[in-house]
């Protein structure tokens, strides 16, 4: 599977490989050990500990208060595996003017010389307790890692509270190797190589969005009842050659939690044509559009000795305005 709505660690709904944190002291628990704060001179502190939390504030009085760090220097980091970066923060700046709170993985050379920030961005307008996350994988030229919490010109009386701050490896998938999708979990943003045949939308009857909570990214399927394609929307992607008589999986996620479902569909399908792209077959999973809970369908493709071209198809028919269909986690494998 691969920022923003709330959900707890629970809901999390990809593996970490071995759930090991590679930050020291990410809960706070043994107050500031294994952080510094370089830009401290002296005066009110930006960071303070009380029990397992950081608190960060302003010093409109210190020399750095416009962009003042807690730093953390990582292990070595592999570029051919991917990291999720998680944290809970709590906001309460009243006047968000000017400032900025993010944290962020340096990556750099081995002189030291930063090659890229990675950037878990908080909305410091938003009030209250959320869980941040961001997936990434590290460019091949990095040799050091470093986790920073930055806040940039607070007042003295702004306050956010970080817990909890995880960066761990994200599970590689077993299947992901003879998955014959592309995108099929929608974590590249273009949705290539996906394509869409929508004429002229006023909605967007397909769109990538991105839970801030998770770092997961996924597909929504969205009514656009004034679109003249209405009965027949469709996202394609073409597929390899599918061998005749060979047995494929087609497995996908999706939920919907609809209230009306009359006349309405989602489908996942593999379209089968011959050489003249006359349709053989749309062979897939239809969606209950009534279940609001993500849901995994599995069917068995055997492709047709007369099939010449094969497509991939996420398509609805009649949603209504304001109707969301997730979709995530599309692969079609050979069944051994």
């Amino acid at each position: 599977m691969k920022l923003f709505t709330m959900l707890t660690a629970a809901a999390m709904i990809f593996a970490v490989h071995g759930a090991e944190n590679l930050i020291q002291n990410g809960d706070f628990s043994q107050s500031g050990a294994a952080w510094k704060s370089p830009q401290y001179t002296g005066g009110k502190k930006f960071h303070t500990f009380d029990g397992d939390k950081l608190y960060v504030s302003g010093n409109v009085n210190a020399r750095y208060n416009s962009f003042a760090s807690l730093i953390q220097e990582l292990p070595l980091l592999d570029p051919a595996k991917e990291y999720l970066l998680k944290a809970d923060v709590s906001v309460n700046v009243p006047d968000t003017a000017k400032k900025f709170f993010r944290i962020s993985i340096r990556q750099a050379s081995g002189a030291g010389k930063s090659l890229r920030y990675t950037d878990l961005n908080v909305n410091i307008k938003k009030s209250g307790a959320q869980t941040y996350a961001i997936k990434f994988r590290p460019i091949a030229t990095a040799e050091k890692f470093y986790v920073y919490v930055i806040s940039g010109n607070f007042d003295d009386n702004d306050n956010v509270t970080v817990d909890n701050i995880s960066l761990t490896e994200i599970a590689t998938d077993q299947n992901a190797a003879s998955n014959l999708v592309q995108n099929g979990d929608f974590e590249d943003k273009s949705l290539a190589p996906w394509k869409s045949f929508c004429g002229k939308a006023k909605n967007r009857p397909f769109a990538i969005v991105t839970d801030n909570s998770t770092a997961n990214s996924y597909l929504t399927v969205n009514g656009d009842p004034q679109n003249k394609y209405a009965n027949f929307l469709t996202l394609i992607q073409p597929l390899p050659q599918l061998m005749a008589g060979k047995k494929y999986q087609l497995k996908v996620k999706i939920k919907a939690g609809l209230a009306d479902t009359a006349k309405k569909e989602v489908w996942v399908a593999v379209r089968e044509s011959d050489m003249d792209n006359v349709t053989i077959v749309y062979d897939g999973v239809r969606a209950d559009l009534a279940n609001g809970l993500w849901k995994t369908y599995i069917v068995n493709i055997i492709p047709r000795v007369e099939a010449d071209k094969f497509e991939l198809y996420v398509r609805s028919t009649r949603l209504a305005d304001g109707d969301t269909v997730c979709v995530d986690d599309i692969s079609i494998t050979p069944v051994k």
